[in-house]
């Protein structure tokens, strides 16, 4: 299932893309935030694994969370 344009511009709440310097998905995971009224995109050293064990991770959805 595609999400549209419209239904992403929709979504009102913040919403934190975050992914690894390594990942396929990095390009897209901007214009997925750019589509979101509120969206954030952090990409942090890492792949799809690794990510999540770096402080940058941490620090971006612990700072995330704190708005």
């Amino acid at each position: 299932m595609d999400t549209t344009p419209a239904e992403l511009a929709a979504i009102t709440v913040p919403v934190l893309i975050l992914t690894g310097a390594g990942e396929l998905h990095t390009k897209t995971a901007k214009a997925l935030a750019d589509a979101v009224e509120d969206g954030r995109h952090v990409e942090v050293p890492g792949d799809h694994f690794s990510a999540k064990t770096s402080p940058e991770f941490e620090e971006a959805l612990v700072g995330f969370l704190a708005k």
